[in-house]
């Protein structure tokens, strides 16, 4: 429904829930710890609510149907998840909440150190896990929404397929919700022109290595 309530914790600069906006859903909350970052949401997008004081979102928001995490294992490291999910059990504890939505990847066979590299400098990560990993991470969230039924519950993603040329790629580059991540057009198109080698050759041997995800776990 179009009217749930969805909190898109470590929203970054909100192109996520940008993008949410323009499919029509309307009671939207985005959290994240990047003051600068909020307050240029906030700008950008006066009717959606943004949070950047962790206190003040659980005095604000009473409940919420979906709690998304969207590639947030990835681009935080092993210090940084470990307080994201005390924050998680913190507002399972406080907030009515429903679901639980998670959008990332997974290591899925030992690869050279050589490619994991790559594969951080390329996406701007700061983590590649394995599913155990992740499976760990979840847990502690609450008691019910482990990721051990997981598999039952996933969607894989093929991104060699969706990014397999030049044109493709280009494409995604320089579509309007991808240059809010760059903060301007002009951004998006010079990091693609910078990275188109590594991109085309990450996400051609993407699929060996790792699995893009979604997962709704429902509590």
């Amino acid at each position: 429904s179009k009217e749930q309530t969805i909190l898109d914790f470590g929203c970054g600069n909100g192109s996520t829930l940008a993008f949410l906006k323009k499919l029509g859903f309307k009671n939207l909350i985005g959290f994240d710890r990047n003051i600068n970052a909020i307050e240029q949401n906030k700008s950008k997008w006066s009717d959606i609510k943004f949070y950047s004081d962790f206190d003040t979102l659980l005095s604000e928001v009473n409940s919420i149907d979906l709690l998304l995490l969207e590639s947030v294992f990835s681009f935080n490291d092993n210090a940084e998840v470990k307080a994201l999910s005390e924050f998680i059990q913190e507002i399972y504890r406080k907030v009515k909440m429903k679901h639980i939505g998670i959008v990332d990847f997974y290591l899925v066979e030992n690869v050279t150190m050589e490619l994991e590299q790559k594969m951080k400098r390329t996406f701007g990560i700061k983590e590649v896990r394995t599913i155990e990993q992740l499976q760990n991470i979840t847990k502690s969230f609450s008691e019910t929404s482990t990721i051990s039924y997981f598999n039952d519950h996933i969607f894989f993603i093929n991104l060699s397929e969706k990014y397999k040329t030049e044109e493709q790629v280009s494409k995604v580059m320089k579509s309007e919700m991808f240059a809010y991540n760059f903060d301007s057009q002009k951004n998006a198109e010079s990091f693609f022109s910078n990275f188109i080698n590594d991109m085309l050759s990450s996400y051609s041997s993407f699929n060996q290595h790792f699995k893009y995800f979604e997962c709704v776990v429902t509590l």
